[in-house]
């Protein structure tokens, strides 16, 4: 770990877990942060908007990745932090923010102000995944796009499967931070552990590409409510308006395919 303390970056306070003592110095936007500090849940879901919102009015911009398991709270969460970072998105604005499907996502550059929220959904990014035919136009596209979006200084959620399927034109490296969904458990509120990207410095994942500010073993979790359910009228008219453009989306893909497997079966026919 290049020019990092031997101290580990966590260390377990006598408080449990919801409490834990940051020692060892953190980078943010570049520069030592030197404070010893004990974090609680709120703390870090604090920080995490804060540093979002002030990164981009830094003259830069934060590419998100998140992902987990079907089912995580990956959508709901995109929504509640990008209702934090940005408060132009609401219910009435979410369907211009939130791209389905790849030829949405230039949409993104026009509706989303400076300094504002987008997000490109699991459907859309999967022309950055590797079962996309290596470089093909629509996976260049897709990369071009997001770099002339983030030129905007917007925070850009991509919601991926998972971050082992990324293909080799958009690695996890043209990513600021990732966000590591968890499988909901019944009762539990939804749980992600996140982490960012900092030049020179080496911790968190085995690309040594990432610092981490939480983990399974040693970091404070972000939670967020289950908009579905919310008594937050906001929160929950979010999800009104998300879940038809899923619905419609998921419909779509249905037909594709379907005509797509009878194509299939009609073509070993005819080989017969």
């Amino acid at each position: 770990m290049s020019g990092a303390s031997s101290r580990p970056l966590y260390v377990p306070t006598a408080d449990g877990p919801s409490q834990r003592l940051r020692a060892s110095r953190a980078v943010l936007y570049d520069e030592p942060l030197r404070a010893t500090e004990g974090w609680s849940v709120e703390q870090a879901d604090a920080l995490m908007t804060s540093e979002l919102r002030s990164r981009v009015r830094r003259d830069k911009d934060a590419v998100v990745l998140v992902w987990g398991e079907p089912g995580s709270g990956k959508s709901t969460f995109v929504m509640d932090r990008a209702r934090k970072v940005d408060e132009t998105f609401t219910h009435d604005t979410l369907a211009d923010r939130c791209a389905m499907l790849a030829e949405e996502v230039p949409t993104l550059f026009e509706t989303t102000p400076r300094y504002g929220a987008a997000w490109i959904d699991e459907a859309a990014s999967s022309g950055l995944l590797s079962t996309e035919p290596a470089f093909s136009v629509r996976q260049r596209s897709l990369v071009e796009l997001i770099n002339i979006i983030r030129a905007k200084n917007v925070v850009l959620f991509v919601v991926i499967p998972s971050p082992d399927d990324l293909a080799k034109s958009f690695r996890v490296r043209r990513a600021d931070y990732r966000v590591e969904c968890q499988p909901l458990v019944e009762g539990q509120p939804a749980l992600a552990y996140w982490g960012r990207k900092v030049p020179r410095r080496h911790f968190f994942m085995a690309d040594s590409k990432w610092l981490g500010f939480s983990d399974e073993e040693h970091g404070v979790p972000l939670t967020w409510p289950d908009y579905r359910t919310s008594a937050d009228p906001e929160a929950r008219a979010c999800w009104d308006a998300y879940w038809p453009l899923k619905e419609t989306h998921m419909n779509r893909r249905v037909r594709e395919m379907a005509v797509s497997l009878t194509k299939l079966r009609k073509d070993g026919e005819d080989d017969e």
